[in-house]
C-alpha cells in the first residue's frame, strides 16, 4: 500500500471530514491515518492517506491536484520522500458505507479473509436452515459442526485455487460455492429442518427465563439489604462524637424506610437489570438456489411492514430486515414460499448459532484470524420497500 500526503487541510477538519471531501475524487479505497503536528498559528495542516494496492498513487495525486473544490479548500497532494514518524490515529478513517455504495466501490478483503468469512457465512446459513443442527452438534461438544466447517473450508479453498477471480469478494465466492455444491446436497440434514417456536431471547436464553432469574436474585438482595438495615445501631450513646451522632440519625431515617425497601429494590432491578424487549424482531431470508430480485421480493416483504431492509454484500442469497412482533408468526409461516423459481428460507436472527473459529479450522490449513463478530456489509433495499428507516 502507498502513502501520500495532502497539504492545505483546514485546521478545524477532522479525519472523517477529510475522507468525505476526497472520496469522490480518489474514487477508490483509502484511509486517513493522521495529521502531521503543526503549530496553532498555521491555518492548514498535512494529512497522510494510505491508498489501496489497486490505486496508482501518481494518478491519485494528479486527480487531487486537478479537481475542483469549495473555495476554502485548496489541497495539494504529493508522494513524500519520507513519511514522518507520526502516531496513527486510534481508528484511521475509512470511506463510510453510504459513500462507498454511492461510488459503487466493492469491498476489498484479502483472499484468506474472503475464504474465512465465506466459510463462516455458509455455516451460519446451514444452522439457520436446520435449527436442529445446533442441538445435535452441542451433544458432541460441537465437534460435528467443526468437522462440517473443515469440509466446507476444503471445498471453498479448492474453488478459489481453480478460479482465483472468485476470491475477489465473499459474494462471488459464496455464489460459486453454491453452484458447485447446491443447497439440496447439504450433508442430508433435512430431518433437522424443524423450526422451534419463536420466542424472544437474550443471548440465546428465553426472555421469560432471564426475567425469572433476575427476580430470583432480587429477592435475595432484598433479604440481605433489609437484614442489614434493621441491624444498624441507631441509638445515640453518651460520648458519641458529632460524626457518630449524625451517622446514627441517618440510620434512624433509613430504618423508617425499611418497609419500602423491597419495592424500591424491585423497581431498580426491573428498570436497570431486566433487558427490555425490542420493538422489532430481526429477520433473515435465504434464497435457494438464489435470492429473487429486489422487484420480486418487494411485494412479498412489504406486507409485513419491514424496516431497515438490506441485502448482504457478503452472502449472495441473504436478505436482512426487521418486522414488528405482530408480523413475525405470519412471516415465519411463509417459510418455503417459492418466488420465480427460488425457495425462501425464513428465519429469525436470534436462533442459537455456533461460531466456528479459525483455530478450529487449523487442521484444514486455515489462514489468518477470524473474529467471532463478522462485520456486516449490506446493500440497502429499503427504498423499493417504501419503509421508513
Amino acid at each position: 500500500m502507498s502513502i501520500i500526503a495532502v497539504k492545505g487541510i483546514p485546521q478545524k477538519w477532522n479525519l472523517g471530514y477529510v475522507v468525505k471531501m476526497l472520496a469522490k475524487t480518489i474514487n477508490g479505497h483509502f484511509e486517513a491515518l493522521n495529521f502531521q503536528s503543526k503549530t496553532r498559528s498555521q491555518k492548514t495542516k498535512v494529512c497522510y492517506l494510505r491508498l489501496s494496492e489497486k490505486l496508482d498513487p501518481v494518478r491519485v495525486v494528479e486527480k487531487i491536484n486537478t479537481a475542483v473544490y469549495p473555495q476554502q479548500f485548496q489541497p495539494m497532494a504529493l508522494i513524500p520522500d519520507h513519511v514522518p514518524d507520526i502516531p496513527l490515529a486510534a481508528k484511521p478513517k475509512k470511506i463510510p458505507q453510504k459513500i462507498r455504495r454511492s461510488l459503487k466501490l466493492r469491498l476489498e478483503d484479502t483472499p484468506d479473509k474472503v475464504i474465512t468469512i465465506t466459510n463462516f457465512e455458509i455455516i451460519a446459513e446451514m444452522q439457520a436452515k436446520y435449527p436442529g443442527l445446533y442441538e445435535l452438534s452441542k451433544k458432541t461438544n460441537h465437534a460435528l459442526l467443526e468437522e462440517i466447517a473443515k469440509k466446507i473450508h476444503e471445498r471453498i479453498r479448492e474453488i478459489g485455487d481453480n478460479n482465483p477471480e472468485t476470491l475477489e469478494s465473499c459474494f462471488k465466492l459464496s455464489q460459486s460455492y453454491r453452484r458447485a455444491h447446491p443447497h439440496f446436497g447439504d450433508f442430508q440434514l433435512e430431518e433437522l429442518a424443524a423450526v422451534p417456536q419463536n420466542t424472544h431471547t437474550i443471548d440465546n436464553l428465553p426472555y421469560e427465563q432471564v426475567q425469572k432469574a433476575v427476580m430470583r436474585y432480587s429477592d435475595r438482595i432484598i433479604k440481605k439489604v433489609t437484614e442489614h438495615v434493621n441491624n444498624l445501631k441507631s441509638e445515640a450513646m453518651e460520648g458519641d462524637t458529632e460524626d457518630e451522632i449524625v451517622r446514627k440519625k441517618v440510620r434512624e431515617e433509613l430504618k423508617k424506610m425499611a418497609p419500602f425497601l423491597p419495592l424500591i429494590v424491585r423497581q431498580v432491578v426491573t428498570k436497570h437489570f431486566v433487558p427490555q424487549k425490542t420493538g422489532y424482531q430481526r429477520m433473515r431470508i435465504y434464497g435457494e438456489p438464489f435470492l429473487p430480485s429486489k422487484e420480486t421480493m418487494a411485494p412479498f416483504v412489504r406486507r409485513y411492514q419491514p424496516v431497515r431492509v438490506n441485502r448482504s454484500e457478503r452472502v449472495y442469497n441473504l436478505l436482512r430486515f426487521y418486522v414488528p412482533p405482530a408480523h413475525v408468526a405470519s412471516l415465519l409461516a411463509m417459510d418455503g414460499t417459492v418466488l420465480n423459481g427460488a425457495k425462501l428460507v425464513i428465519r429469525t436472527c436470534d436462533l442459537p448459532t455456533y461460531k466456528v473459529s479459525a483455530a478450529a479450522l487449523a487442521g484444514a490449513d486455515a489462514a489468518g484470524e477470524h473474529d467471532d463478530q463478522v462485520e456486516e456489509e449490506n446493500e440497502d433495499w429499503s427504498d423499493i420497500m417504501q419503509v421508513n428507516c
